[in-house]
Parts: structure tokens; C-alpha cells; sequence
């Protein structure tokens, strides 16, 4: 049967096809431009890293891929956590943001051999919760600040001037809590990573406790609203 499969309703995908088993409405996983001519509902269930620069299309009955196609609105639910979506070339999203999280749905249409984002969602992905996090030798210099609005920092064993952040969503705003040792924790940076800084390449923490604000509107760029505090 059809996508209309319903009475009264609606729903996406062939019949049947209620668990990730069809591979019929799954995208090849590893294929960085899985075929998308039939159909209209897919799922992503790549295995291991994988980042699509497009979503190719088949013509049929003589008629070329991009004209038939034109219009053509395809939804994805992404189960895995693996794979990532280039906004670059003929593929168009309202932002980037890394490897789409597990349990995200995208809508795009395509036309003209492009590929346009219509809608994400942001399952699981609210920025509510307070994280702790204890930088020591071996820690990243990228604070991960996924689901967070607050991050408490403690640092032991090394100084550290941190260069970005990782796993932000769009318009997702943080507040840096430091309370220890200033000689530790030197300070931010936007020589290298994502962040962007008020005036100046290097920001140190002035005594032993402070706060910052960072905000994003894409996900991936951090700006500071230059408002440090320290008593």
C-alpha cells in the first residue's frame, strides 16, 4: 500500500515496516549519498561515523531525476548517533551542529538538485540541566555542554585554557561557574576552536571564582557577552 495507509490519518513509510528491519526504508549504512528515490520516510542506522553530502534520486520513464523530483519532501528519523549531515554544496540546513543526535526527525525537499531543510526536532536535547565537570591532565580542552545550561568546573592537576565547546544546539546559552585555583584554570582562547571573545584573543580568570556567558545561534560558533565576574 501506499504512504496513506491510515483511515482518517496519516502515516510515513510502507506498510509493515514498524521496526528498523526494512531495508527498503533504511538508509545504506556508511553510503555518504544514500538513495532516496522511493519513498518518503528513512531511517539512519549507521553503525560507525558517517557524513552524507547529499541524497541522490533516480529518474524514471525517461524523465531526468531533478524535474521529477522537484518538491520531493523526505523524513528522516535518525536512531543512530553517528551520523552527520554536511551543510555545504546542494545540501541546505538551518544550521550545523555535528553528528545529528539519536532519536532527531528532519524534513527536506529538495528542488533544483538541491536539498532545503523544512524542519528539525530536538528530541532529549533541552538545555536544562546543571553539569559538573572536573578538567584534570588528560581532559579535553573542548567542554562538552550537551544538555546543559550551567556548567560547574573544577580543575585538578594541570592549568587548561579552553578553546571551545562541543555538542551545542542553536541558541543554546551556557554559564561557566569556576570556583578553585586561578593558577590552574588559565582562562579562554579563540586562537583555535570555536570561540569568539569581546575585544581580545585570551581571557583569564581573575582570582579564584568567575562566571561567563556564551551563547550560539548555529551550534558550532560560541560568543561571549563580555561579562566576567569575580569577587
Amino acid at each position: 500500500m501506499g504512504n496513506n495507509r491510515i483511515r482518517y490519518g496519516l502515516a510515513y513509510g510502507p506498510e509493515g515496516s514498524a521496526g528498523a528491519t526494512s531495508a527498503g526504508h533504511i538508509l545504506t549504512p556508511g553510503d555518504t549519498t544514500p538513495d532516496v528515490s522511493n519513498g518518503v520516510f528513512f531511517l539512519s542506522v549507521n553503525t560507525s561515523a558517517t557524513a552524507i553530502s547529499y541524497f541522490d534520486l533516480v529518474g524514471k520513464g525517461g524523465i531526468d531525476a531533478v524535474s521529477q523530483n522537484n518538491g520531493k519532501v523526505i523524513k528522516i528519523l535518525f536512531i543512530d548517533a553517528l551520523t552527520t549531515i554536511n551543510n555545504a554544496g546542494n545540501v541546505i540546513l538551518a544550521d550545523t551542529t555535528g553528528a545529528i543526535p539519536a532519536n532527531t526527525v528532519m524534513d527536506l525537499v529538495h528542488y533544483n538538485s538541491s536539498w532545503y531543510e523544512i524542519s528539525r526536532s530536538r528530541n532529549n536535547q533541552t538545555q536544562s540541566g546543571l553539569r559538573r565537570l572536573n578538567l584534570n591532565v588528560a581532559a579535553s580542552n573542548a567542554i562538552n555542554v550537551t544538555s546543559a545550561n550551567i556548567v560547574a568546573l573544577t580543575v585538578t592537576g594541570a592549568s587548561h585554557i579552553l578553546t571551545g565547546f562541543a555538542g551545542g544546539v542553536s541558541n543554546q546559552s551556557i554559564t561557566i561557574l569556576y570556583s578553585g585555583n586561578s593558577s590552574q584554570l588559565t582562562g579562554f582562547t579563540q586562537s583555535a576552536g570555536n570561540l569568539v571573545l569581546a575585544g581580545t584573543n585570551a581571557v583569564n580568570f581573575l582570582g579564584g571564582s568567575a562566571a561567563f556567558i556564551f551563547t550560539t545561534l548555529n551550534g558550532s560558533e560560541w560568543i561571549s557577552d563580555a561579562g566576567l565576574v569575580s569577587p
